[in-house]
């Protein structure tokens, strides 16, 4: 780097005293600096040593020289007289390092964009408190400003739009390009990453990758995180509005798989999408050769306001035009017009009507609630067979699957033997719907042999479902049964298999078992004490 640029000054023409006064502001700000920041005062004496080589360097070289000299060496051409002479060449190199505005590239860009204060604070790596200015068109060096500093945050998708915006030089358009390619890399490497975990089911590492790759713009990543907004996926809370954005950009974009999803969403009435938009989207994907798109569009769209669709739905008797007819009134604050759709709904028995009415009823009339939640699980509605398997017990109540592992003599309470049975019928039942928390309820009951008869080989078979759902807790349940060979063969490759998939998202319970089978080896699995060591730490028992 050269030392003009270390001290931020044009030397030509410049005398002693002149050269030594800006060095003097720069060692001022880094004293200021580091007074306020004694941990940095290493880096801070490194940079303080910098400009002061840097001064030395410049009166060397223009000091005394000719002014027509002076000017030659620092004529813009091909040739550059500070960075070829071999007698500068190792002096200039001195001067770079591995701080923020340590290379030349990125300082002979920066550098007139910024006070002395901003850059100091720059090399220390405060990069967010340096302020930037408000852009007012044509204000550039605001966008380049800006620009720079979400590149030294690493935050690509900004940075682009900053220069995007400034590109009138072709310093500042090679930084576009640099940045694009960037946000891209990393937008891509992100989202393989979501797409690992995905599959893995290690769903509480999908939603950082997902949300770093829909930073940097990957459309698929956007499509991804849209529906699992729209849907409650991957553990990522419900957001209509954001879910539809994020779908929207990545149509706009160019990614016909989103325009797809949309035009599906549209069809299925899950979001506010008009028929005009949808229609152009399917275009869009038509146009671009998409065979899902080029069929869709064979059938026609309906592109009518999407309330007047509904009304004509719900007089038709579609009870979920009638339930989306009442949030669309409440949204626009039509009170009236949303009760008559809500009691339409809930007559017709529209399943989130009959669990917002059960939800109503239950802090104050719980036998009411039961009868909406009744209604509702006959509609096979999960929730409601789990709220209902809740209902049946007493307030002061243990839960059977608690009573179970404890292993506790209930058996001369018959009322409370009939409670804990009436609630595992509904959890059997939720189980027979699909749903995974229902299920390894259900596990310890069979294999406790409370409030059921004692059933191992259902016990296995409830567990290995709830795998399938890819529970973790499941797989630790498995992993049990093949060690202890209950309702299965003995298996300790699959055991430990099933234990460690459970232990690395997490499970106290697996990374005991795994604890004590590596401590000590067991049924030809080899002792191993990293592992065992390894998670003794992860169970917080092997912590001091």
């Amino acid at each position: 780097m050269k030392p003009q640029t270390v001290l931020k000054i044009d030397p030509v023409g410049k005398s002693v005293d002149q050269i030594y006064a800006v060095r003097d502001q720069w060692i001022k700000e880094y004293q200021k600096y580091i007074e306020k920041n004694l941990y940095k005062e290493e880096l801070g004496m490194l940079l303080i040593n910098r400009v002061c080589r840097a001064a030395e360097m410049l009166i060397h070289r223009y000091v005394n020289v000719p002014l027509e000299e002076q000017n030659q060496k620092d004529v813009d051409s091909d040739f550059d007289y500070d960075d070829y002479h071999p007698d500068y060449q190792e002096e200039n190199a001195s001067l770079d390092g591995d701080f923020p505005l340590g290379n030349a590239y990125d300082a002979d860009f920066a550098t007139p964009y910024f006070t002395i204060e901003n850059i100091v604070r720059m090399q220390f790596g405060e990069t967010y408190s340096i302020p930037t200015g408000y852009y007012v068109e044509p204000a550039y060096d605001v966008l380049i400003r800006k620009g720079f500093i979400y590149e030294l945050l690493k935050e690509w998708a900004q940075a682009e739009e900053c220069y995007r915006g400034a590109a009138m030089s072709k310093s500042v358009q090679r930084r576009e390009f640099e940045c694009r390619r960037k946000k891209e890399i990393e937008g891509e490497n992100a989202y393989g990453y979501a797409q690992h975990y995905m599959e893995n089911g290690e769903w509480s590492k999908v939603y950082s990758y997902l949300q770093k790759a829909v930073k940097n713009e990957n459309t698929d990543a956007m499509i991804d995180m849209g529906l699992a907004r729209i849907y409650g996926t991957f553990s990522i809370s419900k957001d209509n509005h954001e879910g539809l954005q994020l779908l929207q950009k990545a149509a706009m974009l160019g990614n016909y798989r989103a325009c797809n999803e949309l035009v599906e969403l549209y069809d299925n009435g899950a979001i506010d999408i008009e028929g005009e938009e949808a229609k152009k989207l399917c275009e869009k994907a038509a146009k671009a050769g998409d065979k899902q798109a080029i069929a869709r569009m064979e059938m026609g769209f309906d592109t009518r306001p999407l309330v007047e669709i509904c009304k004509e739905q719900a007089l038709k008797g579609n009870v979920d035009a009638m339930w989306w007819l009442y949030h669309n009134a409440k949204k626009n604050h039509q009170e009236e017009e949303a009760q008559i759709w809500y009691d339409k709904a809930l007559a017709e028995g529209q399943v989130d009507a009959l669990l917002t009415e059960a939800k109503k009823h239950l802090p104050t009339n719980k036998e009411m609630a039961k009868q909406y939640f009744k209604q509702a699980a006959e509609r096979d509605s999960l929730f409601a067979m789990i709220e209902l398997s809740k209902l049946e017990l007493l307030k002061e109540d243990t839960p059977f699957w608690e009573v179970a592992i404890n292993q506790k003599d209930v058996y001369e309470d018959k009322d409370l033997l009939e409670r804990h049975q009436k609630s595992f019928q509904w959890l059997l039942q939720a189980a027979e719907y699909g749903s995974p928390y229902a299920m390894i309820k259900i596990v310890i009951a069979y294999h406790y042999g409370y409030p059921c008869a004692k059933n191992d080989d259902s016990a296995f078979l409830w567990a290995s479902r709830a795998v399938d759902k890819e529970d973790t807790y499941a797989m630790y349940q498995l992993g049990y049964f093949y060690e202890n060979a209950y309702g299965c063969d003995k298996d300790m490759q699959a055991a430990v298999f099933y234990y460690t998939n459970a232990a690395e998202a997490g499970i106290f319970n697996a990374m005991i078992r795994l604890v004590d089978i590596y401590a000590n080896g067991k049924d030809g699995i080899k002792q191993d004490k990293k592992k065992a060591d390894r998670y003794l730490f992860m169970s917080g028992i092997g912590r001091n």
